[in-house]
């Protein structure tokens, strides 16, 4: 049963025998558990790029800390630190991780409380670090780097045990831990017609357009391992990785060539690739809309007008509305059109346009009489056409009188 527990919980020989020398080899599995629950052997911590266990923090372990005897805890605290991408020893390395660690211990302050001591160790302790996959085992390098000093921890193992790979090494100072290493993740380059369009998963928006029907190809870059599946999933949505993670199974699509994008609709393409040992990496275009469809104009048409007419222009991605190619502000999606011959021009952000020509009189212009019938005459717009008067016949008798007539003679006109 020790010798599991020892195995399970990674312990220090140190805490291991003072553990065994406690039970004297006799204690049951769960009052072990208990007894290093209680004295706190083992820390663990995690951060968003690694997890981290110390072990072996015995008390005898902990130096120059008044009441050490009466150490109620010990606590693993860290966190990410940002570095800027830079090589480390040998060309082509980057910085895959840097965290920072702290190791406090609770003590009683003599009134009664407790309070929170940096830790300082006289014996070394056991740290297990996981390790982000897809990097060359054999290019890793872990740094300790405190105000004083910076020291590649030479003696560190780095150990696979079938799913994660782990560094395993001795400190007993507590810093800043830096891991270098060679990328040898596969990646994917999306490339539609002959723009690559390969965003980043977690900043992807919409905007990059298309105005006519497009097709996508995927193209790997191995970089040590070899891709054995490659697939791909076509949305309209946007996911960051633990949303990509959520799409099933069945939703992605083995990738066997050049596929069509969602015409007048947004798309995003995201990869799925699979390598020898495994490992899954995922990889998504940028934001991608497709839209063949022009800005609608409604309320004017090709013609004259003899009062201002309003149009209402309508588009999911208009970019401009012009007059005489001179930018207007619509309001409401509307706009009076003023006196004059004037060109109306609506494009969105794919390129798409409509175009309108039209001419606006101040007024209507009345032409002469015209149209007449056996009953009316009437008179129409000069500019639109429209008619603008109406009138029905009429016969007024007159008298013609000349010194020529025996009498006066009458006629209708």
């Amino acid at each position: 049963v020790l010798q599991i527990i020892k195995d399970m919980s990674a312990l220090s020989k140190q805490a291991f025998d003072v553990m065994v020398t406690a039970f004297d080899g006799t204690a049951a599995y769960a009052e072990i558990m208990e007894w290093i629950k209680e004295h706190n052997f083992v820390c663990t911590a995690s951060t968003g790029s690694t997890d981290i266990t110390v072990s072996g923090l015995t008390k005898e372990a902990v130096d120059d800390i008044v009441h050490a005897n009466n150490i109620q805890e010990i606590t693993l605290q860290v966190s990410d630190n940002s570095l800027p991408s830079s090589s480390a020893d040998e060309l082509g390395k980057k910085n895959v991780f840097s965290v920072d660690t702290r190791l406090t211990v609770t003590i009683p302050d003599g009134n009664g409380g407790y309070e929170i001591k940096d830790v300082k160790l006289k014996k070394n302790v056991q740290v297990k670090m996981k390790i982000p996959n897809n990097y060359d085992p054999g290019s890793l390098e872990l740094w300790n780097v405190t105000d004083n000093s910076k020291i590649k921890l030479v003696d560190a193992e780095f150990i696979w045990n079938g799913t994660d790979l782990y560094a395993v090494f001795p400190t007993k100072t507590f810093g800043q831990f830096i891991l270098y290493a060679r990328d040898i993740t596969t990646t994917a380059d999306i490339t539609i017609g002959e723009t690559v369009v390969t965003g980043t998963i977690g900043d992807i928006s919409f905007d990059t357009y298309y105005n006519k029907a497009q097709t996508a190809t995927i193209t790997i870059n191995d970089k040590g391992l070899d891709a054995t599946n490659v697939q791909y999933y076509l949305s309209s949505s946007i996911y960051d990785y633990s949303g990509i993670k959520t799409i099933s199974k069945w939703s992605w699509i083995d990738y066997d060539g050049e596929f069509a994008l969602k015409t007048d609709s947004n798309n995003v393409v995201y990869v799925k690739i699979t390598d020898e040992l495994g490992n899954v990496t995922y990889a998504a275009s940028t934001g991608v809309i497709v839209d063949t469809i022009a800005p609608s104009i409604t309320g004017i048409t090709n013609r004259n007008y003899c009062t201002c007419p309003t149009m209402t222009v309508k588009d999911t991605n208009l970019k401009s509305t012009t007059i005489d190619g001179k930018s207007i502000s619509l309001s409401g999606g509307q706009y009076t059109i003023p006196v004059g011959t004037h060109e109306i021009v609506a494009t969105d952000v794919a390129g798409n346009s409509a175009k309108v020509k039209v001419t606006v009189f101040d007024g209507h212009k009345a032409s002469a009489w015209q149209d007449i019938d056996s009953d009316t005459h009437r008179k129409y717009c000069e500019g639109c056409g429209a008619q603008v008067n109406k009138e029905d016949h009429k016969f007024n008798q007159k008298v013609v009188a000349s010194k020529h007539l025996k009498k006066a003679a009458t006629y209708n006109d």
